[in-house]
């Protein structure tokens, strides 16, 4: 099966509909209540209503990228982005932001720093959906300026050559940082994904999660490939 897939490449335009790099997932232990029939609108939140039986968390199902192989029983292929947006997409059941800066804002928006990759995977997956009673809302934005009321700011690979720019303009702000930019946790970032035999994972930079006032659940470290930085008190719950 192929799911929203869409192409990891900084020169594409927005939507594009070219197949990014195909993820191969092996079978898994299925749950024991029987997967319904998955359509593109509803994939994300059936998933977590169901696979939830065997797991506990409903954070581990779509942050190891196993989601579908494991509620299946069958080998399955889904995009990288595809995995990247349900990682967004669960985020924020993860991470407590300052009262500050979430009081302003009335939705908890998902922001696209650049050029969107997601193309409609993201509303897919959070439409009539919330954060601590909050409307979940994806946006794309053009620069930094623009991410005034955005819970988390994604930037895209076509950001590349101003990283360093937008992670200066927005850190301290109260926002979750997230990127695939290479050496993106390092240079400042919150959480960086990555391939690791080939699945995304991430790693997570508790310096600048400190920085920007943000609490990380413990569960969703357990679940990060590397972690750096030092925890702070009140940091990590």
């Amino acid at each position: 099966m192929k799911l929203l897939g869409h192409a990891r490449n900084s020169g594409s335009q927005e939507g594009s509909t070219k197949p990014g790099r195909e993820i191969r997932l092996g079978s898994g232990e299925a749950c024991s209540a029987a997967l319904p029939d998955i359509s593109e609108r509803t994939y994300g939140k059936e998933l977590q209503k169901n696979f939830g039986c065997r797991i506990g968390v409903r954070l581990v199902f779509a942050l190891l990228g196993v989601f579908l192989a494991a509620a299946s029983g069958y080998a399955q292929t889904v995009s990288e982005y595809d995995v990247e947006a349900a990682y967004l997409y669960n985020f924020g059941k993860f991470v407590r932001w300052p009262a500050d800066a979430m009081d302003r804002s009335k939705s908890f928006d998902i922001c696209v720093l650049g050029r969107d990759p997601f193309g409609d995977a993201l509303e897919k997956l959070t439409t009539d959906d919330q954060v601590d009673g909050r409307p979940i809302r994806k946006r794309t934005i053009a620069h930094a300026s623009d991410a005034a009321g955005c819970a988390i700011v994604y930037i895209s690979d076509s950001e590349s050559d101003n990283v360093e720019r937008i992670l200066a303009a927005l850190n301290g702000k109260g926002e979750l940082l997230v990127s695939a930019l290479p050496n993106f946790a390092e240079d400042g970032g919150t959480i960086q994904f990555m391939m690791q035999d080939n699945r995304v994972r991430f790693e997570v930079n508790l310096d600048a999660a400190a920085k920007n006032r943000l609490a990380l659940s413990s569960e969703l470290l357990k679940v990060a490939v590397r972690v750096t930085g030092k925890r702070q008190s009140g940091g990590v719950r």
